[in-house]
């Protein structure tokens, strides 16, 4: 099989070149040939989980792209070539291609019709069509492709999938139509189609926990660029053209971005290629910047820039591999400057200007099939992408950390020189020597926390990319892969709580933490916060408990987001600092010391740890310091919490403050203005409190219709309803939904407000036209103050926010259904 590569009308390889790419792929056969035989009609039998159908297919080129199937089912079989290579690869063609093979089903044991699922693993391929035989003659068509709208099809996976239904003892032949103005390539396989969404879930585990770290990495480069170079925005918008053209080329985009509008889809890769290709030559411009480089560099931007708008006109498949094969020649040429001309530069910048060089060329070989095609050169660019960033996040933003502690530690000097020049001799030497003690203390300060931030960030990184890498194999046993799930998670979530601190102490210090102020319930936000450290202390063999001291509000405006941010950070630092005894939650009303007519709402968390020496209590609240130095090595942590908390608290107009006994345990009070819209409804007493509370999962009696389009939220509210004793019914969307209550009788109906057919208040509204008095609860994600405002006016009984608590749960149905006995 000769493959071809069509960019313009004249030939572009040269007859040493020809030869060359031969040798090439000589060199690389021989080390992928088969050498066990393949039967000539792949098998489907008992036994069949997945066959790869590659080397099954018969090809057809057809070179003017005009044939239909009745012209192909016509042809000869010697009109058919072979595929003789494990992937299917045409290069960048214009041709379509017509593949055919003959699928024999042998099953003996179950149902008489089976479901095999026939999948074409590359998603870039514009158009895919499946033909089969009608049962009532004619062929059947069906097409899936980049430039077909999503929403058309059957399965929601990137891959073009479709579904070959087969009785035992049946022999099929079945036809493929491939056309794409980009290179041609694909695996094909047939797979049992319960093992195909098992693959296919840890498939998409696997893309998401890639593209979660990639996220991860490049929002605390994009900090460390803000913080300590030049021009961080610019930096940055390169780091997110490379990001969506990853998006693009691995086909989520147009799974979960733009699936509507496949025009954009098929020029999209071009257009974020062009921009990281822009962006690239700004960058290096910007950074080196060495004036007899500037006018070279100016002049290819204005190349690429040209290329970019005559491929998009002409031959808009072309451009891509144009702005590739310029970045394989920028990347080398800004290696070449940090050795030869900014020497200075940190080595690490080097290696992953190296690096991301050599994986790009990879990926140019393999597109103008100089190599065949194998997974390494597909995932290439991916794989030195998240290399490129690791490399960056771990070793250069921490050089350029250090460079700024250096410059500032050269900065301080100089002013404590200049003011020790012009001082008075005792009492501006008393003056320069506190300045000294103070800087001293803030730069062992600043580089321990640095220390600590770099541990701090590598440990739990490592552990997430170990697992992820492990977790994807789908061979391993359930009870492995959940277990590494699970760590996975724990990984991440204490890597995006560093990067949150570390954002949150920038927004600080540049005077932009916003605050949204909303009415909050009192009970349901202890309730959370119990609920969460209950566990985590029984973990520890502690006690977590909640002290009301009556009367308090039902309901305070505060910001939630914030005032849960500063109570996580004190509960975990008692947990964290409590070895044996218990944590108590105190919760009360109090007159402002300033003004007895003012009140304010505080939260006490007092726990029986080790105390705080009287030392060091004035210097807690202060940035990049703990209480005690060995805390790093012994509990971790970068001792941003307490200073994050008491920023967050003045935001708040309210104050915050600490008790201890070293040796005793310690109480650190946050302390709020008690402000509401209108007047107060008080809860005097724990009888009115358990009304509006709940201690375990209640016992209900009655039938719920859930109405939600997205899988994981059925199987987690279903299971949660289910432990209440209530029926539950469930339907994919609205339309669905609709025909099962006109139906049955229920006694609740939860429904998404966000679904595909008709959305959850057209669908309340037509409900309600037939069973007015039936209770409809509207569940939303987007629960700003205009949405909610717009769901108040229909006719929901309530209204819940994604994503729902227990609690929330519970006391909805708790309002709406029958209780038939205690909790349990």
């Amino acid at each position: 099989m000769t493959s071809k590569v069509i960019v313009t009308n004249q030939p572009m390889f040269t007859g040493n070149i020809f030869i060359i790419k031969v040798l090439l792929k000589i060199v690389f056969l021989l080390f992928t040939i088969n050498i066990w035989a393949e039967p000539a009609v792949p098998i489907l039998d008992d036994d069949t989980d997945r066959i790869e159908l590659t080397h099954f297919m018969s090809v057809y080129e057809d070179k003017n792209a005009e044939l239909s199937i009745e012209d192909v089912a016509k042809l000869r079989p010697e009109d058919f070539y072979s595929v003789d290579t494990t992937i299917f690869y045409e290069g960048i063609s214009e041709a379509a291609f017509w593949l055919k093979v003959t699928i024999t089903d042998q099953r003996e044991k179950g149902p008489l019709v089976n479901d095999w699922i026939l999948e074409v693993a590359f998603p870039s391929l514009n158009t895919v069509s499946l033909y089969t035989l009608a049962k009532h003659g004619g062929w059947h068509e069906e097409k899936i492709g980049a430039s077909v709208p999503y929403d058309v099809r059957k399965y929601d996976a990137t891959n073009a999938v479709f579904d070959v239904p087969m009785q035992k003892g049946e022999s099929r032949d079945i036809y493929l139509r491939i056309q794409s103005d980009v290179a041609i390539e694909a695996l094909f396989f047939i797979w049992q189609k319960r093992n195909y969404f098992d693959y296919q879930l840890s498939k998409d585990f696997a893309w998401g926990a890639y593209f979660g770290v990639v996220c991860i990495l490049f929002l605390f480069n994009a900090h460390i660029w803000f913080r300590f170079a030049p021009q961080g925005y610019l930096y940055t918008a390169w780091l997110v053209s490379l990001i969506m053209t990853l998006v693009s080329l691995s086909g989520y985009g147009h799974r979960y971005l733009w699936g509507d509008y496949p025009t954009w889809n098929r020029i999209s890769v071009s257009f974020f290629i062009f921009m990281f290709t822009a962006l690239s030559t700004f960058t290096v411009r910007t950074y080196f910047f060495v004036p007899k480089i500037i006018f070279w560099l100016g002049q290819v931007f204005a190349f690429t820039a040209l290329a970019f708008a005559i491929a998009v006109i002409y031959q808009q498949e072309l451009y891509p591999t144009l702005s590739l094969v310029f970045l394989s020649f920028l990347y080398p040429t800004g290696l070449i400057l940090v050795i030869f001309v900014k020497p200075d530069i940190s080595r690490y910048f080097s290696i992953s200007l190296g690096i991301i060089a050599f994986c790009m060329l990879v990926y140019i070989l393999h597109l103008f099939s100089f190599i065949p095609p194998t997974k390494f050169s597909f995932y290439s660019i991916y794989a030195g992408t998240i290399l490129w960033l690791i490399i960056y996040s771990l070793f250069f933003s921490a050089d350029n950390i250090d460079s700024a502690q250096q410059a500032t530690k050269e900065h301080q000097r100089k002013s404590l020189d200049s003011l020790q020049k012009y001082s008075d001799e005792k009492n501006e030497r008393e003056k320069i020597e506190k300045e000294k003690i103070f800087i001293d203390a803030q730069n062992k300060a600043k580089s321990q926390f640095f220390a600590s931030m770099s541990h701090e960030l590598r440990t739990p990184l490592t552990s997430l990319l170990g697992y992820a890498s492990m977790a994807k194999d789908p061979y391993i046993p359930d009870s492995q892969r959940i277990e590494k799930i699970a760590t996975i998670e724990k990984s991440g979530r204490h890597l995006l709580q560093l990067v949150n601190d570390t954002l949150d102490l920038s927004k600080i210090e540049a005077q932009a933490l916003s605050f949204n102020i909303v009415p909050v319930k009192t009970i349901e936000l202890i309730k959370d916060i119990e609920d969460y450290f209950s566990i985590l202390a029984e973990k520890k063999k502690l006690q977590f408990k909640v002290e009301y001291q009556f009367p308090l509000p039902e309901t305070f405006d505060t910001d939630p987001i914030r005032l849960k941010q500063v109570l996580i950070n004190l509960c975990s630092n008692a947990i964290k600092f409590t070895e044996v005894g218990n944590i108590t939650l105190i919760v009360y009303v109090a007159n402002s010391n300033t003004d007895g007519d003012t009140q304010q709402i505080c939260f006490a968390v007092h726990d029986t740890g080790v105390g705080i020496a009287p030392e060091k209590v004035d210097i807690l609240f202060d940035a990049f310091v703990q209480a005690d130095s060995k805390v790093f090595k012994n509990l971790g942590g970068t001792g941003l919490g307490l200073y994050l908390s008491k920023q967050i608290v003045e935001q708040l107009r309210g104050n915050i403050h600490v008790t201890s006994t070293y040796g005793e345990g310690s109480q650190f009070t946050v302390e709020l203005p008690l402000c509401t819209e209108g007047e107060i409804r008080w809860l005097n007493s724990s009888s009115q409190f358990d009304q509006l509370t709940y201690d375990k999962i209640p016992r209900l009696r009655g039938s719920v219709l859930y109405v939600e389009d997205d899988l994981r939220n059925q199987q987690l509210i279903t299971e949660l309803i289910l432990r209440t004793g209530c029926q539950v019914t469930l339907a994919n969307d609205s339309a669905e939904a609709l025909d099962i209550a006109q139906q049955t009788d229920f006694n609740l109906v939860l429904t998404d407000i966000q679904m595909p057919i008709m959305d959850g208040i057209e669908f309340t509204r037509k409900l309600k036209l037939a069973k007015p008095n039936l209770p409809i609860v509207a569940v939303t994600a987007e629960y700003t103050s205009d949405h909610v405002n717009k769901l108040k006016q229909e006719k929901f009984s309530e209204i819940l926010s994604k994503p729902i608590t227990n609690y929330q749960l519970y006391n909805t149905l708790l309002t709406y259904l029958t209780r038939i006995g205690p909790s349990g």
